[in-house]
């Protein structure tokens, strides 16, 4: 994302080593099915099903009505690369879930990958996620869920 405020990044994203797209944006998220329904849906992700195995890539803000969430298998490696426009640069940063900042510069990258090891995240309730959609959503047919069901 970009590190002051006006400013737009300019950054090329490649999958498994081939150009998917040269994004002028307020920033570019990435994201998990567990991450996907706040800021990446804000952004205008897609809503992905928890048990999905996929990554979303989705741009802040585009500068271009074409840009938008690209949903990809989560065997893929992600590259993000800043890069200078029309000679400038103007500074960018990188957040993990959130967390603090960190610069990165024109020929640095960030590399996303699926870490060979898993994370077991515990369900107090079983919820039915269509259901909770329909809910928070309030979709036609949706009931608000009560906490004894």
């Amino acid at each position: 994302m970009r590190a002051q405020s006006g400013k737009m990044v300019d950054l090329d994203a490649e999958i498994d080593g081939e150009v998917l797209n040269r994004y002028h944006a307020d920033g570019v998220l990435v994201s998990t099915p567990t991450g996907s329904t706040a800021y990446s849906l804000s952004a205008g992700g897609p809503l992905v099903w928890p048990m999905s195995r996929v990554v979303c890539v989705t741009p802040i803000c585009p500068h271009s009505l074409t840009n938008r969430s690209v949903v990809l298998p989560d065997n893929m490696t992600i590259r993000l690369r800043p890069r200078e426009r029309r000679g400038r640069f103007d500074s960018m940063v990188y957040s993990l879930d959130g967390r603090s900042a960190y610069p990165i510069e024109v020929g640095e990258s960030l590399v996303i990958r699926k870490a060979p090891e898993t994370l077991s995240l515990v369900h107090l309730r079983k919820q039915n996620f269509g259901a909770l959609l329909r809910a928070k959503l309030r979709w036609q047919g949706a009931e608000i869920p009560s906490d004894d069901e």
